[in-house]
């Protein structure tokens, strides 16, 4: 929906036009959106802004914002794109999350939490970016021919984790963390030198 780079990304934040600016887009090529979800991006991309805000991270890297995965409705949140230093192709597919809590529950790959005004069971954040990373390399024409080496992860800005049993980073519940890395609130300079190592 929103196809730019770091440095109009940045200016968009910082203007405080970066909501309108998906907004737009995205009521161009879709159409109207929520008001909770014009909110979701506000909150959500002045956190992305926080990880990007790195000088190891150059300012003509591209970002992505609510791309459509081929054949599905499914969206991926964010994505940042680039080469690295030996000319190799990167992508980091960021799923966020406002959350501020989840509980495990038996099924495979969901969570139990506060979404839509009721508690309800969704897919566990890290299986949602992994699974957005194995259709786009199952896919995507351009990922495979240019060989696009995709990072998935998840970064919940608004999420305090407790002790190492919290569900939401419990690699023994769910197999995709080691895959699909989780980052939370306290994470935003763990998740940014993530994104400049690529």
């Amino acid at each position: 929906i929103y196809d730019s780079n770091k440095y109009n990304f940045m200016k968009q934040v910082k203007d405080g036009t970066i909501g309108e600016e998906v907004y737009k887009c995205f009521r161009k090529r879709i159409g109207e959106v929520s008001p909770s979800e014009k909110l979701a991006w506000r909150n959500s991309l002045r956190n992305m802004y926080s990880v990007l805000n790195n000088k190891l991270i150059p300012d003509d890297v591209g970002v992505f914002i609510e791309y459509r995965l081929p054949y599905q409705n499914r969206r991926i949140d964010f994505i940042v794109s680039g080469k690295n230093l030996d000319d190799s192709e990167h992508a980091v597919i960021v799923e966020l999350k406002q959350w501020t809590e989840a509980k495990a529950i038996e099924h495979k790959h969901l969570v139990k939490t506060f979404v839509g005004h009721a508690d309800r069971e969704v897919s566990h954040p890290s299986y949602q970016a992994w699974s957005y990373a194995a259709t786009l390399n199952e896919y995507n024409q351009v990922v495979q021919e240019d060989n696009i080496e995709l990072h998935p992860c998840a970064f919940l800005h608004n999420y305090v984790v407790i002790d190492e049993e919290d569900p939401i980073v419990d690699a023994n519940l769910f197999e995709e963390i080691n895959q699909a890395p989780i980052f939370t609130r306290d994470d935003t300079k763990k998740l940014s030198d993530s994104v400049a190592s690529f």
